[in-house]
């Protein structure tokens, strides 16, 4: 049995891959994209917490 492979290839920098590696490739940059998005809220969210903390801390002395 004679299986036709589909290759797809970078024009900018000739990476080849099949379609299942490409799928693969995706799924991960989609997900360091997603991981890189968050990062900064969460960054805000620990600021702000340490804020109400810091506060709270004083309003109790």
């Amino acid at each position: 049995m004679k299986y036709a492979l589909y290759r797809y290839t970078c024009k900018r920098c000739g990476l080849s891959l099949t379609r299942i590696e490409l799928d693969e490739l995706q799924e991960k940059l989609r997900d360091q994209v997603k991981h890189e998005k968050t990062k900064p809220f969460q960054k805000e969210k620990r600021r702000k917490e340490y804020l109400d903390w810091y506060l709270s801390k004083k309003d109790k002395k």
